[in-house]
């Protein structure tokens, strides 16, 4: 799931600079899903999409419809060890057993690339 998510934004980052955050889902047989939401707004804010992703995520975890999900953003952080502001991918997980990781992986943009640097994880803030 980290795998899919880290590379989604990836390209999202190299061909646009900037993504709204993502959802994505496993089924029982480990089978990835994407997960998005739509609301009739043309530009919505990140914030209104993760409260959206997280109600849809909520519904489907409820219902046994997967057995984790994942919302990934790009965010803004003070990194741990240095505590240089940075963009990074924060990767907030859930699954079924109630059991939540954020992971947060640093990133610089390079010409046509970016560059990931060390990952570190915090406890999980995903409630659903």
């Amino acid at each position: 799931m980290k795998s899919y998510l880290t590379r989604q934004a990836i390209a999202f980052l190299i061909e646009f600079s900037e993504f709204f955050p993502f959802g994505v889902a496993t089924k029982s047989n480990l089978s990835i899903v994407p997960v998005s939401t739509y609301f009739n707004e043309e530009y919505p804010s990140s914030a209104d999409v993760i409260k959206h992703l997280e109600l849809a995520l909520k519904e489907s975890l409820k219902l046994n419809r997967f057995v984790s999900v994942a919302i990934c953003s790009d965010v803004l952080i003070s990194h741990p060890v240095t505590n240089e502001r940075m963009d990074a991918l924060e990767i907030r997980y859930q699954n079924n057993k109630g059991e939540k990781l954020n992971i947060y992986i640093p990133y610089r943009k390079e010409v046509k690339s970016i560059q990931l640097l060390d990952e570190y994880e915090e406890e999980g803030t995903l409630n659903l």
